[in-house]
């Protein structure tokens, strides 16, 4: 299973996770959804920045 890119609605939180995810991991919060094409570009663009 290919691991996804997900944005939390309440804080912003861009992160990635293998397999399905309902609870962001910074906040906490259930208010977690699948990234849109802009925040997958802006998730690749802090990595390569990050050296991640």
């Amino acid at each position: 299973m290919a691991a996804k890119i997900y944005v939390c609605d309440n804080c912003g939180f861009l992160f990635t996770r293998t397999g399905e995810c309902d609870q962001c991991p910074d906040c906490g919060k259930k208010m977690v959804r699948d990234a849109s094409p802009e925040e997958k570009e802006e998730f690749a663009k802090r990595q390569k920045e990050y050296n991640c």
